[in-house]
């Protein structure tokens, strides 16, 4: 059996946010979940169940909110680890920090028409650097730093 990738859309900016793994009935990788209200868990749960998934990290691909807004209550969820570059680990807990000059503004409106949301440090972070040779969920990955869209992208 090859490759299992599936992707669900967020409500929100409609970024992807992936599913990966080896196959079905496996352990996976989630990757990117962004905004839904209250969160993606729900849609993506719904994906990993049906393909009797495990997740056993989240992967950011960077630090801008769209990719990051259901990180916490995924993680609560799953228990999975996760995985950003060091350079926007801080991101995760102040994102109004990659909004630019404007960012806190962003947020207020963000908050005001999405509703309030947590944002902190998520448990068990694993910090990428430069280049990155990892084994997950049965998979080997090579995870390159492409700074740009953010310091850590």
């Amino acid at each position: 059996m090859g490759l299992y990738v599936d992707r669900v859309v967020a409500e929100f900016f409609a970024t992807n946010c992936w599913i990966i793994a080896p196959s079905e009935n496996s352990e996976c990788i989630v990757v990117d979940p962004g905004i839904a209200v209250p969160s993606m868990v729900k849609s993506i749960k719904a994906r990993i169940t049906e393909a009797n998934l495990k997740p056993v990290a989240i992967l950011i691909t960077h630090g801008h909110l769209g990719h990051h807004f259901s990180l916490l209550p995924l993680q609560q969820d799953c228990g999975a680890g996760v995985l950003i570059h060091e350079k926007d680990r801080d991101l995760l807990s102040k994102p109004e920090k990659g909004l630019g000059v404007k960012g806190l503004a962003l947020m207020k409106d963000l908050v005001d028409k999405y509703g309030t949301h947590e944002f902190a440090e998520p448990e068990n972070v694993t910090e990428l650097s430069e280049e990155n040779s990892l084994e997950i969920a049965g998979m080997k990955m090579l995870i390159q730093s492409t700074p740009g869209h953010t310091p850590g992208s």
